[in-house]
């Protein structure tokens, strides 16, 4: 089980790997693929079908992550600097795989996400201005 907090949402992780999410829905980041804002949780039973449990959240201000126990990366809502790490400002309002393989966990921020695989690689991807992706440079969206 775990919870994760963004910017007037929240998801919960329950312990048979469901996904739950709350509050805001802006840019699709509570994942229902609905428009609406939510004041109870609901379960994100779609996802859970496709991709099978997950085994961690995450959330940005606007938008969520999903790591399932496959290892997939799944992330939803507002894309403003590529956050979403599908290259593309595109918002998603369902969770949409991220070409990853192996994902063990990732952290969110405002607008940019780290991702670690099971082989040890670290992938950064968002709104890079201040060089917090990593890559040397400021550029706004890397994948």
């Amino acid at each position: 089980m775990s919870i994760a907090a963004g910017d007037r949402h929240t998801v919960l992780l329950d312990e048979h790997g469901h996904v739950l999410t709350c509050g805001s829905n802006t840019g699709g980041r509570l994942g229902t693929g609905v428009n609406g804002n939510e004041r109870a949780f609901r379960r994100l039973t779609a996802t859970y079908n496709q991709f099978g449990p997950a085994r961690q959240v995450a959330a940005g201000d606007s938008w969520t992550a999903i790591v399932t126990d496959a290892g997939d990366l799944l992330t939803c809502g507002m894309n403003v600097g590529g956050q979403l790490g599908l290259g593309d400002e595109q918002d998603r309002d369902t969770p949409t795989r991220v070409a990853l393989d192996r994902v063990r966990m990732v952290a969110c921020a405002g607008f940019f996400a780290a991702a670690l695989t099971d082989d040890g690689g670290v992938h950064t991807f968002g709104h890079g201005v201040s060089g917090e992706l990593g890559h040397g440079d400021d550029v706004r969206l890397r994948t």
